[in-house]
């Protein structure tokens, strides 16, 4: 199926969580990341119970830190 991951699309397989496409983008385990699905934040609580759908459009956003 296909997503879009902020503005980019993906094939992926049916039936995954957000949780696991945390993890292949490498965020599950970092601090400061903000998800939106469909244009719903999705609390890291529920990466595990949200899942994707056909189409579904994912913004991810990272915070930087600097000056």
């Amino acid at each position: 199926m296909e997503i879009t991951i902020n503005s980019r699309p993906r094939q992926i397989d049916a039936c995954l969580t957000l949780s696991d496409v945390m993890r292949d983008e490498g965020l599950y385990d970092k601090g400061g990341v903000a998800v939106a699905v469909n244009g719903r934040v999705v609390r890291r609580a529920q990466w595990n119970t949200c899942m994707l759908a056909d189409g579904a459009d994912i913004i991810i956003i990272n915070a930087a830190y600097g000056g």
